[in-house]
């Protein structure tokens, strides 16, 4: 497994600014065995070819083909776009390459050279938009605080009260904690819209670190990656992990109501996150879950059908990661603690997020039907920002009146 304590570990061409292309496909056509494990676990590989071809074929001497003429720049854009970004492929590669880096460099490559199709993307992007819009997002750094929790956007959409609870055992903890509900971009990040990812993320980055933020917990998988790729200096953990030492404090017990056995999803973005994994499992053993593991789990985890937006032009290739994942269960409730995981997963048996385990006497939020969908995670996320303003205002001793 890539050491993510290095610097050239995997994940390094998300480093800003790298968008080497050539020297990306270079490595994978000269290195890749053809071993074909990577195909065999990955439902997009499985439909086209082995790493090296691709990238053999993208560079223009395919050895063995008559025509030795790249292909067009939309088609490999179109290539790029099918692949869902999981890290899969890098986790079985015996060779230690990052196929799924060299489609991402692809991507970037396709957004320079205005071969990025935003139109299919509409939806996603608009999600976006309104995740960091003024209208839903919500900045609290109090005076003296060197950590804040960033809950992400699909987190207080489908589940706002157990935002806030999270929120509050923080403070219970640490009055200073502040709080951040904003986007931390990925999905342009995943889309190739480098620049403007590292424009509107490096925006954030550079508020927190001048007002004195040191820390931030995570309560999203994708924003976690997210901080750990680009957040420095910052200091990044996830709220699972702090939950899990409230629990070794007896500053917080989960109420063990639920004694079933379950089987839990590992989001594919805490694939190379073994500390992640341990406190999940931890906490779900706490709340009194029997954890019974699928075959895929951790490093070698599913996609869920959501990563790299492949949804929006691969339904397939979706719908395949969605069923892969949901055969391994053996009909047991599924737990993950991504809520876009969550989403995606529903409706095939039943999932839960980790949250529903630890707070199961707290109602999620205003849906009755689990998971929230818009319109109502919109509204979800704004009735959270004006209970968070009023704490907000309630910690710092301001009276509501």
């Amino acid at each position: 497994m890539p050491d993510l304590n290095n610097p050239e570990a995997h994940n390094k061409g998300q480093e800003p600014g790298d968008n080497k292309l050539a020297p990306a496909l270079q490595v994978i056509a000269e290195n890749c065995t053809h071993c074909r494990k990577c195909r065999r676990e990955c439902v997009f590989l499985k439909s086209t070819s082995t790493p090296g071809e691709l990238a053999r074929t993208i560079l223009g001497h395919h050895p063995g083909s008559a025509d030795t003429t790249s292909p067009t720049a939309a088609t490999l854009a179109h290539l790029s776009y099918q692949c869902s970004l999981c890290g899969l492929c890098t986790s079985v590669c015996p060779v230690d390459l990052e196929p799924d880096m060299m489609f991402l460099q692809l991507r970037r490559q396709a957004v320079e050279n205005d071969h990025f199709q935003a139109g299919k993307y509409r939806r996603l992007l608009s999600y976006e938009r309104l995740g960091s819009n003024t209208f839903f997002r919500f900045h609290y750094i109090p005076e003296n605080c060197d950590t804040v929790f960033f809950p992400g956007c699909a987190l207080p959409g489908i589940r706002p009260d157990h935002t806030l609870r999270l929120y509050e055992l923080l403070l219970q903890n640490n009055p200073t904690v502040g709080i951040i509900v904003d986007c931390c971009l990925k999905p342009s990040h995943d889309l190739g819209r480098q620049k403007f990812f590292e424009k509107g993320f490096g925006q954030l980055i550079q508020k927190l670190t001048a007002n004195g933020v040191q820390r931030v917990i995570t309560g999203c998988p994708n924003c976690h990656l997210t901080f750990r790729q680009y957040g420095a200096p910052l200091d990044i953990t996830t709220i699972y992990d702090e939950l899990e030492k409230l629990c070794q404090q007896n500053s917080f017990r989960p109420a063990c109501t639920d004694k079933r056995a379950f089987t839990i999803h590992d989001p594919c973005t805490t694939r190379f996150h073994q500390e992640v994994h341990q406190a999940v499992r931890k906490l779900s053993k706490r709340a009194g879950g029997v954890i019974k593991e699928m075959e895929h789990n951790r490093e070698r985890t599913y996609c869920c059908g959501e990563g790299g937006a492949v949804g929006c032009v691969g339904t397939d290739f979706a719908a395949g990661w969605s069923k892969r994942r949901h055969d391994e269960t053996r009909d047991l409730p599924m737990i993950t603690y991504c809520a876009g995981c969550t989403v995606r997963l529903a409706g095939k048996g039943q999932v839960l997020h980790l949250t529903d385990l630890l707070f199961p006497g707290l109602r999620p939020g205003l849906p009755r039907r689990l998971p929230a969908h818009p319109p109502l995670t919109y509204l979800n996320r704004l009735l959270l920002k004006f209970r968070l303003y009023r704490l907000s205002r309630k910690a710092a001793g301001i009276s509501s009146s």
